[in-house]
């Protein structure tokens, strides 16, 4: 407890202190898997929770790993109420004050304890007090000491891990600071446990390429284009203006006209997307949780569609040169958005142009059986 308020850390809910008495606000400031983990593990108590994030989605950085998705369906799932685009700036043990990050607006929600799933200290002490017996002087130890995992810096297993296996393969190894870090680059063939794709990849390409991650991408950003049509689609119903509501279906055709650019690809691959019915439902609940209004959707655009784009241009970094028409293609589409919103923003009489152009734009030739 802190001034009467209980206040948590992951550590304690992992221990099985949880809280005994709901409300209970999980602000997630970490954005990968933990927050979603403790909100589910308070949930399952009977506790009524509300994940909290800075972020305009449901751990951001899963995004990266493709859990994104999965994340935030099943927080719904079990009824944790999702609230993101805030920050959790008070909380005195009967409320919550949560900020808006677009507006500064604020707002109290009841809360009776509250978990914090932010950054975290290294555990170095044992570091420190080594050093200090030599006055901070590294050589009249007679060991070599050096910090590795947590107590570099805290972070999720996987980093833990590696940094083990780091320090084995350099331990002892001069090191030369103008040489690039080391590492691993797999190489996926037929005999690795993965999808296999229904053609066989041009030889040049064949070396170094990671087809699971590859085909799993192509996969998720598919899919992630029809719900955003659905996402846009459903904003364009609630339009008040009918400017703003021609907008949003055109952003909604230029997702359906990219989906269809990647539908070629999808078939070629033997992939099996989720319904359109399930991928529309995700979109609908996108445009449910985030910005309703013409001002507070745009913002929304232009703090986050810039990291598609550089999402779509590393897909292109991966793919098979047989692939690269379609998948420029599709990152084409998200320039163009980035166009209409600085069109947008520097008041251009007519922003809707690329969008227009781009969903006028053929698509490229059928893949060769």
């Amino acid at each position: 407890a802190m001034n009467g308020a209980r206040i948590l850390p992951p550590d304690d809910i992992v221990e099985g202190h949880v809280p005994t008495e709901g409300p209970v606000v999980v602000f997630d400031g970490d954005n990968y898997y933990m927050g979603g983990v403790i909100a589910e593990r308070l949930r399952a108590e009977g506790l009524e929770i509300t994940y909290i994030t800075d972020s305009d989605s449901v751990s951001a950085w899963a995004g990266n790993t493709s859990e994104r998705w999965r994340i935030r369906t099943r927080l719904l799932e079990v009824g944790i109420e999702v609230v993101t685009a805030h920050s959790l700036s008070a909380f005195d043990g009967q409320a919550a004050t949560l900020t808006c990050e677009y507006s500064g607006a604020q707002h109290q929600i009841p809360a009776a304890a509250a978990v914090l799933v932010t950054s975290r200290r290294p555990n170095d002490t044992l570091y420190h007090e080594i050093l200090a017996t030599v006055g901070g002087d590294f050589a009249k130890l007679p060991f070599t000491l050096t910090r590795i995992g947590d107590c570099e810096a805290p972070a999720i297993v996987a980093a833990a891990v590696y940094s083990g296996r780091r320090y084995a393969e350099e331990l002892d190894t001069p090191v030369d600071v103008d040489l690039p870090l080391r590492h691993d680059r797999p190489i996926i063939t037929s005999d690795t446990p993965a999808r296999a794709p229904a053609r066989a990849l041009p030889a040049s390409n064949q070396r170094q390429f990671d087809e699971a991650r590859y085909l799993e991408t192509l996969l998720q950003y598919y899919e992630e284009e029809i719900s955003g049509e659905a996402y846009f689609r459903t904003l364009a119903m609630r339009m008040p203006l009918p400017e703003h509501k021609a907008q949003m279906i055109l952003l909604a055709d230029v997702e359906r006209h990219a989906a269809q650019t990647l539908l070629p690809l999808i078939r070629h691959y033997g992939l099996t997307p989720r319904p359109d019915a399930e991928l529309g439902a995700v979109g609908i609940d996108w445009a449910d949780k985030g910005p309703r209004d013409w001002e507070g959707i745009i913002a929304y655009m232009t703090k986050t569609f810039p990291g598609y784009l550089d999402a779509f241009l590393a897909l292109e970094r991966i793919a098979p040169e047989a692939d690269h028409p379609f998948v420029k293609m599709v990152t084409q589409h998200e320039a163009v958005v980035l166009q209409f919103l600085d069109r947008i923003a520097a008041g251009t009489a007519n922003p809707s142009e690329p969008l227009v152009s781009y969903i006028c734009t053929p698509h490229p030739e059928p893949l060769a059986a």
